[in-house]
């Protein structure tokens, strides 16, 4: 994971060398070319939702929303899974993500604080519930992400993987 106690942006030496190295990958041109067309189908997505809204003259809520279509653009591109977060679809990892992104008030407070508990690892172990709420956020992602990887190495194993995301380049 990049966020989280052992995640990329808090990890430092030779683990923070060798997570770099593994999702640097994914940031090569050609990566990033095969993963365009995920992105451009959300934003086109998001853009017919808030169109719809308009249509009636209803409200969007774009903070919400920029969350959901951020999920669901790396599902696709990463993963090849639609989480349905622009459609408001319940699921552990979307309500995962909703605890470590949280939407409204000071997001930049929150993302100071969550950095600052996992940097400091005596505090990261202090019972304040916004730690076990990233805990336990972070474990239902990471289950997520091991399921979707196991379930790929079975489809490349039996030659029905698409290759369409960052896991099948």
């Amino acid at each position: 994971m990049i966020l989280g106690e052992k995640g990329l942006v808090c990890v430092q030496g030779a683990d923070h060398t060798k997570q770099r190295r593994v999702i640097s990958q994914a940031f090569k041109f050609e990566a990033l070319q095969g993963i365009f067309p995920a992105f451009t189908r959300q934003a086109d997505r998001l853009a017919a939702k808030w169109e719809a809204a308009a249509d009636i003259g209803g409200t969007v809520k774009a903070d919400a929303d920029f969350g959901a279509v951020t999920l669901d653009a790396l599902g696709e591109a990463a993963f090849g899974v639609d989480f349905g977060a622009l459609e408001d679809r319940e699921s552990e990892v979307r309500a995962a993500y909703q605890a470590l992104f949280p939407t409204g008030g000071s997001q930049v407070f929150r993302l100071v604080y969550n950095y600052v508990l996992n940097q400091f690892g005596a505090l990261a172990k202090i019972p304040l519930g916004r730690v076990e709420q990233q805990r336990s956020a972070g474990r239902v992602i990471d289950k997520k992400v091991l399921e979707v990887i196991a379930g790929r190495r079975e489809e490349a194993r039996s030659g029905k993987g698409n290759g369409g995301d960052l896991l099948g380049q």
